[in-house]
């Protein structure tokens, strides 16, 4: 259980609830999750590393230079206390920066807001981007589609190409 539980966090491989969708001009498969995302919600304050590998342009750049800033900011606040060599230094450092504060909490409430809401949004992105479900009658994509009100167009069945 818990090897399943590492595998979702660090790698995003996990036996949970998915829809199948495939891009019927490719024949390219991909399982869309159901439910909340937790490597949206851990690491994508690591400089939206998860979000660029799903293919989250926009929200993978805008956690990338979040945490550039909040990072830098940070470093220079180390800087500037390491060099504290008299009590006078020591008195007129302040470790307090309200903006660094502020971008830190921006970036946590959007990481939380990407782990409930991070998923849909990528299905979203893919249908409308031409991917279709594999089996609309399968449970998971009627699932899906209840849980993210897609339109029923969307839950056609697809005339996939034979790749060779």
């Amino acid at each position: 259980m818990i090897k399943n539980f590492l595998k979702l966090i660090f790698f995003g491989i996990s036996k949970g609830p998915g829809a199948e969708i495939v891009l019927p001009e490719t024949g390219d498969r991909d399982v869309l999750r159901i439910g909340f995302n937790f490597q949206f919600l851990l690491f994508s304050g690591l400089f939206g590393l998860p979000l660029f590998l799903k293919g989250m342009w926009k929200w993978a750049w805008t956690m990338f230079a979040l945490c550039s800033l909040e990072y830098y900011m940070s470093f220079q606040k180390m800087k500037q206390a390491v060099q504290i060599t008299s009590y006078a230094d020591l008195l007129s450092f302040d470790p307090l920066n309200d903006f660094s504060d502020v971008i830190g909490t921006v970036t946590l409430i959007l990481a939380v807001i990407l782990g409930f809401k991070g998923n849909e949004w990528r299905a979203r992105k893919m249908l409308r981007a031409g991917w279709r479900f594999v089996n609309p009658e399968a449970p998971m994509s009627q699932k899906a589609a209840k849980t993210w009100k897609l339109s029923i167009h969307y839950m056609k069945k697809p005339k996939i190409k034979d790749v060779l």
